[in-house]
């Protein structure tokens, strides 16, 4: 499998640390988080690395170049102007050559990726997604699934009733044929393009364990610099 990363987002929230650079570039134990991201693919036998960014994106390219050093293959596509999750997915398209994982470049994790992909093929699944069990789903997106783990409900945090406490990570596994479900326009991954899936495609939740956790506020950064720095959050 490939790995397409997100890293375009501007990270307005955690300014004025991201005034030079990129959410996937801040630093931790003296290394970006997008270079532990990197570490953990490479760990699990993916080297076909797909980046797609927009803001400050030199700052990234120049940092890893074509991937020799880290162990992997890294190809990049720019965005002229942010597109959304979905929209930057759909905007690689060309780089895509086969299933993937798709990875948020500002959410830390260990996830067992090795586990997810095999989880994926079994199923035949054209989306699965991670997802993880929240003790606050009032402002989380939450996924129902059945007995056999396939998705049978997708709700947004702005809805008023919601059911259930898995939460969706933003994490997946898909099929490369999910490029064609994606449209040419901005969308959301999750909101524009997996909802509408889940009645008439094979699409999973895979309930995953390992560490997740998004860095987008400030409490949220130092909780994942203090977690790598007691070894909370390991790569091992």
């Amino acid at each position: 499998m490939q790995c397409v990363i997100l890293a375009g987002g501007r990270g307005e929230r955690l300014r004025p640390l991201t005034d030079s650079l990129p959410k996937p570039m801040l630093p931790f134990g003296g290394k970006p988080l997008l270079e532990y991201h990197l570490s953990l693919l490479k760990r699990h036998g993916i080297t076909d690395v797909v980046i797609c960014g927009h803001y400050l994106f030199d700052s990234i390219k120049n940092h890893f170049g074509n991937g020799g050093a880290f162990g992997v293959k890294i190809s990049y596509v720019h965005e002229e102007k942010p597109l959304g999750t979905g929209g930057a997915v759909k905007n690689a398209a060309g780089e895509i050559k086969e299933d993937f994982i798709l990875l948020s470049g500002d959410v830390a994790t260990n996830l067992d990726i090795t586990a997810l992909a095999g989880f994926h093929k079994e199923k035949n699944a054209l989306a699965t997604l991670v997802l993880r069990k929240t003790d606050h789903p009032e402002d989380s997106d939450t996924v129902q699934i059945d007995g056999q783990s396939r998705v049978t409900n997708f709700f947004f945090k702005d809805e008023k009733i919601k059911k259930g406490n898995l939460g969706n990570t933003g994490l997946f596994a898909f099929k490369k044929s999910i490029l064609d479900r994606i449209p040419e326009t901005p969308c959301n991954m999750e909101k524009d393009v997996v909802a509408g899936l889940i009645h008439d495609f094979p699409v999973y939740g895979y309930v995953s364990g390992d560490y997740i956790k998004d860095m987008g506020t400030f409490e949220r950064y130092e909780k994942v610099r203090k977690d790598i720095e007691s070894g909370a959050l390991t790569w091992e």
